[in-house]
């Protein structure tokens, strides 16, 4: 830690400087205390050397008897012995009084020197102590984004989109949970069971579960979504989300965003599968594989998310007839097994994330150090070109370039300024009435639709007109190539437009921003959960969002841009 060369290079100096000014003002009140105690002990000496002649003489007499004798002589022994010691003290006061003024002399001496002499000398020790220690202040504090090595069955693959949990708790775990400021639950009759155990271990939690408790539901206590948002509302939403829903109603995309997008102050959600089977009694059959492979492909293109794959759990280390009580709920071994296997979970995805365990020296030291390089920036065949240099990767992902999946502009963390496109910067309204846009009058919700971003933002970026390019967000990339006059690739580029399956129908599109040195993309997208028409019923939007290389490769993204000349970057 840095307190230990702050001590030695910083604050010791500093003591030894207000020592030697102070010591000579110190030195004389001691002198003076010195003084007195060798006046009153030289005193008590010559009454000392005093009775013990006078018994000296006395013992000599001839007249004493035997008895009186001895008694005398006790009493000359012990005189003589306090004699001594004073005699010793008295030693001891003058050696230290001496010592005094050499060590005032020394001060003084110093003093001149400093005074006459070292006032450079001071300023360069100081500059050099500040110096040491803001080393080593920094250098407690690492930059790199946090990497987290997952498990999803017996592969192995680095992001952020998690696998995580067992019920092997030890004291470190249950310890932590006690004092965790806690995360919120959502749940249904599952999560009614776990609660009170799950309680026991994060006592400062906040739960919210119900029988019977869908994604939707014409009941709003019973709709997981309108959950989400009266919390939100009641400002219970915490930074962890943990979300237990499914066996009711299987998730899905869509489902799973507008959730996510009610709970908008969750920096990290956590997703569990279900366990539950069904098909006894009145229950339905539950396609729990289903659901689990719903959520895992979800969750894998969010770096704020996470999952918990309770069903593969139960497969590999138990059975589920052991643990249910009527194939959907379980008993209470089964609830002592999934709250010990969500305990576990949470503390792995927390610990591996670890952002929010900073303390306030450690976050304000990181906003210091983990400051992004400025871009160099690029001479531009346009006279309106944009500091943004168009070569990539430059630069490694800021340290809070993962805080989430994505970002609206006022979301956007520090980080992650320096290498954004700003569309206001071409003129574009971020919202009514759209000026700079190119606008879809006869049916607004085009206008919140993400090809309508890419082509009004495009236009922009590639010196075009505010003209209509055709196709859907899939093949937007497709028809810019088109335009350029050549081919698309999978070669990412600043201001590149984008295509990609994320729709399974319409697919996606969107433009690039900034490509950093591992591959990850930071790009500038509209109508997601974030923001758009789809979800917000939003007009002229857009927001940020970040994709691991391997991200946006597994979306099959395709780029287009224009080789020839020089994006326009503002």
């Amino acid at each position: 830690m840095f307190f230990e060369p702050m001590l030695r290079f910083l604050i010791l100096p500093i003591l030894v400087l207000i020592v030697t000014l102070l010591y000579p003002l110190i030195g004389r009140f001691y002198r003076h205390f010195a003084k007195n105690s060798i006046r009153k002990r030289k005193q008590k000496l010559e009454e000392l050397k005093k009775s013990r002649v006078e018994l000296q003489e006395e013992v000599s007499k001839k007249d004493l008897t035997d008895e009186d004798k001895k008694k005398v002589e006790s009493v000359l022994v012990e005189t003589a012995s306090n004699e001594a010691k004073e005699r010793l003290k008295l030693l001891t006061l003058r050696s230290s009084l001496g010592f005094n003024r050499f060590l005032t002399w020394l001060a003084r001496l110093t003093s001149i020197v400093l005074v006459s002499f070292g006032w450079t000398f001071m300023v360069a020790t100081i500059g050099a102590s500040v110096a040491v220690t803001y080393v080593a202040i920094m250098a407690t504090v690492d930059c790199a984004p946090t990497e987290v090595n997952t498990s999803q069955g017996s592969n192995s693959t680095n992001t952020n989109s998690q696998n995580v949990g067992s019920v092997d708790l030890s004291t470190e775990i249950t310890d932590w949970a006690k004092d965790y400021e806690g995360f919120t639950f959502i749940g249904d009759s599952l999560g009614v069971g776990v609660e009170p155990k799950l309680k026991g271990y994060f006592p400062k939690s906040t739960f919210d579960s119900k029988v019977s408790r869908a994604f939707e539901s014409s009941d709003s206590t019973l709709s997981g979504i309108e959950t989400a948002k009266k919390l939100e509302s009641e400002k219970k939403i915490k930074d962890v989300l943990v979300v237990a829903l499914g066996t009711n109603q299987p998730p899905t995309n869509e489902l799973m965003d507008k959730l996510v997008g009610e709970a908008k102050s969750a920096k990290t959600v956590i997703w569990v599968t279900t366990a539950s089977q069904g098909g006894q009694g009145s229950y339905n059959k539950v396609d729990r594989d289903k659901i689990a492979e719903t959520i895992k492909s979800y969750v894998s293109s969010k770096s704020n998310m996470a999952y918990l794959d309770w069903n593969q759990y139960v497969q590999e280390n138990s059975k589920w007839e052991e643990l249910t009580s009527d194939s959907v709920h379980m008993n209470d071994k089964g609830y002592d097994l999934y709250s010990k296997f969500l305990t576990r979970g949470i503390f792995d995805v927390t610990k591996s994330r670890g952002s929010s365990s900073d303390n306030l020296v450690t976050k304000a030291i990181r906003k210091i150090k983990c400051k992004p390089r400025q871009h160099k920036t690029k001479a531009s065949t346009k006279s309106d070109a944009s500091g943004l240099s168009s070569e990539d990767g430059q630069d490694n992902p800021p340290a809070d370039a993962f805080s989430s999946w994505g970002w609206r502009p006022e979301d956007l963390p520090e980080g992650l300024k320096p290498y954004i496109i700003n569309p206001k910067n071409y003129g574009m309204d971020f919202g009514l009435p759209g000026t700079g846009w190119f606008q879809y009058p006869a049916d607004p919700s085009i206008n919140g639709q993400c090809v309508a971003l890419t082509i009004s933002l495009g236009n922009h970026i590639w010196g075009r007109p505010q003209e209509s390019v055709q196709g859907h967000g899939a093949l937007q990339a497709g028809a810019w190539a088109n335009i350029f006059g050549n081919r698309t690739t999978n070669t990412p580029r600043r201001g590149a437009i984008f295509s990609d399956m994320e729709h399974p129908t319409w697919g996606h599109t969107g433009i690039v921003c900034t490509v950093f040195k591992d591959g990850t993309l930071l790009t500038i997208e509209q109508n997601t959960s974030l923001a758009g028409w789809d979800y917000r019923g939003e007009q002229y939007v857009w927001y940020y969002r970040i994709y691991r290389k391997e991200q946006w490769q597994g979306l099959g993204m395709e780029f287009a841009y224009d080789e020839t000349k020089t994006p326009i970057l503002k």
